[in-house]
């Protein structure tokens, strides 16, 4: 893979991303064009100003296309305006990679993806290993959603039901690349050919649940999805929301996260 073009939506998070931009310009070594589309999604605070000053205080106006949303349509719809964008171009990249604002790679990750991508011609899209902030695994690769390990979610159940029902993760200690069922859009390389088969988003997702869709629509087209262990990046996670997925309590979930859930099990 020698060109990618990473896209980020940007949703009150500017001093994220211009934080670790500096990193992942560094990994222009891994391929031999990488440019970026950054979407401002219409955040209430100064995030387009304070973008728009730190690209250009970076000189890196020429390889750095903003893009400023009229609207909040959610993850789904800012990435796709992202891609519509990347479409209107007149020369492709040979993959897009999906990453989230409070992602920061690990020296060598994007070339890991992109060797992975060569090296699996199956693949349509592949993700890297996330660490949390104190440089422990959490979870980036997943089996689908199932009526199984939806019910062992009820208190009391979870551990009467067998392990392989219950658990959702996959691939924990991977050392080498690998098929799953989907994967986290935190790290998210897909294929340009695979994007010719399912080029957007679902836009009725308007936060969670949305990569899982797109996963399993690119499954259904084909494509294997892939989880890349030497691909590790820290995903802080949160930053936009404020939720903490791995402490979340019910309660504590906004009503999006219900509108996305009972959207994915409808249509799949």
């Amino acid at each position: 893979m020698k060109s990618v073009t990473v896209l980020i939506v940007n949703y009150k998070a500017a001093d994220l991303v211009l934080q670790n931009l500096p990193n992942l310009t560094a990994e222009r070594q891994g391929v031999e064009r990488l440019d970026i589309v950054l979407v401002e999604n219409a955040s209430p605070d100064d995030s387009f100003q304070a973008l728009q000053k730190g690209v250009a205080e970076l000189g890196w106006e020429d390889r750095v296309e903003l893009i400023r949303s009229p609207v909040n349509g959610g993850f789904a719809a800012g990435n796709n305006l992202g891609l519509r964008a990347i479409y209107a171009r007149a020369e492709q990249p040979d993959g897009v990679l999906l990453l989230n604002p409070d992602t920061d790679f690990f020296p060598g990750a994007l070339r890991a993806l992109c060797e992975a991508a060569e090296a699996y011609p199956e693949a349509g899209g592949l993700g890297g290993r996330a660490l949390n902030e104190e440089l422990k695994p959490r979870g980036c690769c997943y089996r689908y959603p199932s009526f199984a390990n939806e019910i062992s979610r009820v208190p009391g159940v979870f551990h009467l039901m067998p392990e392989h029902l219950r658990e959702t993760e996959m691939l924990v200690d991977a050392r080498e690349p690998g098929p799953c069922d989907w994967v986290s859009g935190s790290c998210f390389l897909i294929k340009r050919a695979a994007l010719e088969d399912v080029p957007f988003f679902d836009e009725g997702y308007f936060l969670y649940y949305e990569e899982t869709d797109f996963c399993r629509r690119m499954n259904d087209a084909g494509w294997k999805i892939y989880h890349v262990p030497a691909a590790r990046f820290v995903h802080v996670g949160g930053q936009s929301t404020g939720i903490k997925a791995q402490r979340a309590k019910v309660g504590d979930l906004p009503l999006y996260w219900y509108d996305s859930w009972r959207r994915y099990h409808m249509k799949n």
